[in-house]
């Protein structure tokens, strides 16, 4: 009786069942190892040219959705291909999916208005920064579809102008709220009720109560 003795034959491979280790036992028999051929199982669905075009007009349309890149290069070369493997291409060249960084839209002059903001307040002490009282509205989405878009992106280039998106409203229903900070303190949570927030609705609303009380903060702090 002969026995054939098979090395290192790890437990995932074995899961097909007798006719997987069937071919096991043959394939040691004929070539003395069970490790697969150069070319064997199944061959890849793009080509070098393919995958160069998809890692392009990615790049030229960073929000663009899988699905959509997989129908563009069926449309160039009439290679079909999923999502997934549009995915992985994409991967492989180190375009990942993620959500775009976001900033409001500022014109030239807004750009340097706030740099010379920011250089005629550089030194300030932390005394003088204590008496300055930060504020800003957020909104948050009462909807299960926030409209999130993601980008196609490279690790490490997330504040690229190319990958930020500038949002300079809000769509669908929300709850707005505003809040302030100081060094030392910060103001009530306020929540507006429905309505658009206009600067009526600030001076009424924000001024009387917050800014009072964000100068009582600030006072206090000396």
């Amino acid at each position: 009786m002969q026995i054939l003795y098979v090395k290192y034959v790890s437990v995932h491979v074995c899961v097909g069942g007798a006719s997987r280790e069937k071919d096991l036992i043959s394939a040691r028999k004929n070539t003395g190892s069970i490790e697969r051929k150069p070319g064997q199982g199944r061959p890849r669905a793009t080509t070098a040219t393919e995958d160069r075009y998809l890692s392009i007009i990615t790049r030229r349309n960073r929000s663009a959705t899988a699905s959509q890149l997989s129908r563009d290069l069926y449309a160039a070369t009439r290679t079909r291909v999923s999502r997934v493997t549009v995915s992985k291409r994409l991967h492989e060249t180190w375009l990942f999916s993620r959500i775009p960084a976001v900033c409001v839209p500022l014109t030239s002059t807004n750009r340097r208005v706030h740099l010379a903001w920011c250089r005629e307040h550089r030194d300030w002490s932390m005394d003088q920064w204590a008496t300055v009282l930060f504020t800003d509205e957020s909104q948050f989405s009462l909807n299960t579809d926030s409209r999130r878009t993601f980008i196609w992106r490279e690790p490490g280039t997330r504040y690229l102008p190319s990958n930020v998106r500038e949002i300079d409203h809000y769509g669908g229903g929300g709850l707005m709220v505003w809040a302030g900070i100081l060094l030392d303190g910060r103001t009530p949570l306020h929540v507006f009720e429905k309505g658009t927030v206009t600067g009526v609705r600030y001076r009424d609303e924000i001024s009387p109560v917050f800014v009072s009380s964000g100068v009582q903060l600030a006072l206090s702090s000396f």
